[in-house]
């Protein structure tokens, strides 16, 4: 095995970083539910904390219910906050600009398409045949170790998506990028070998340039499950991670990969290994 230069973080805190998960009710009539409407509703429940994960679990005519993960630092955003006021995105393109389209599939329980991990494949790929580039979800497309999503078919996580679409963010399809990578403390040995055999396949294989390797200390995440049935996640500190992306961005890396363990319940996971209907 070939051990790639690596940085080894002390897990310390370099700054300030609360990270909390409830479930936060806001007051929103069905005619106002646009993120325009929601944008100021959730930045007034929200304080001076930014979410970094939001999801609706529950809705009524007058509310709606969501699970968010919060976040208060003492860091300076890199980014505009996705609840700030968004300037319309301009009516035409450039000549010549590719022709976009975003596909959002609603995954999850009684999703008939996409409820299932890269079933919303065959679809995805059929509508991609009337673009130039198709942009969607990951769960659209992505099946475990199974990727046969189109060529001009490129997935984003919700946040990024969310980002694209407000005008905060341009994208460069296929553009080369030198990818750091952010990983957890090592549990055992053995984590630690998969790690670098599979970062040192890629850069055979694939010929990506991974650099820094980032080794940090505990993210603390964890997975819970909330009354409404759903399966959540939380996370003690952050600091450790944005430490860590501290050194990638210096080294000058553009994009990154972050590995990390999630620790699940005994009985979960027992529940779960015995096909209980649980959520994933």
């Amino acid at each position: 095995m070939f051990r790639p230069n690596i940085d080894t973080l002390a897990a310390h805190a370099s700054a300030t970083v609360t990270v909390r998960t409830q479930t936060l009710t806001i007051d929103c009539p069905p005619s106002q539910r646009s993120w325009r409407g929601l944008a100021p509703r959730l930045r007034k429940a929200l304080g001076d904390e930014e979410p970094v994960r939001l999801i609706c679990v529950d809705a009524d005519d007058r509310q709606l219910t969501f699970d968010v993960t919060r976040v208060k630092t003492s860091r300076k955003p890199a980014w505009n906050s996705l609840l700030e006021e968004t300037e319309d995105a301009p009516a035409s393109v450039p000549d010549g600009a590719p022709w976009t389209v975003v596909s959002l599939l609603p995954t999850g329980v009684r999703a008939e398409i996409g409820g299932f991990a890269g079933d919303a494949t065959p679809s995805t790929n059929l509508l991609a045949t009337a673009c130039d580039q198709l942009i969607t979800n990951p769960n659209a497309v992505t099946a475990s170790d199974l990727y046969c999503a189109a060529a001009n078919v490129s997935y984003l996580e919700g946040n990024l998506i969310n980002r694209f679409m407000l005008g905060q963010l341009d994208l460069g399809i296929g553009e080369h990028r030198k990818v750091g990578l952010v990983v957890e403390e090592a549990v055992d040995p053995a984590f630690e070998r998969n790690v670098l055999n599979a970062i040192n396949a890629m850069r055979t294989v694939a010929g990506i340039e991974v650099d820094p390797v980032v080794f940090t200390g505990s993210m603390q995440a964890r997975s819970v499950f909330h009354a409404h049935g759903h399966a959540s996640g939380e996370y003690d500190d952050l600091s450790a991670l944005l430490d860590a992306m501290d050194v990638v961005y210096a080294r000058g890396a553009r994009a990154v990969g972050v590995v990390s363990s999630i620790d699940v319940p005994q009985p979960i996971r027992e529940a779960y290994y015995r096909k209980e209907p649980i959520p994933n």
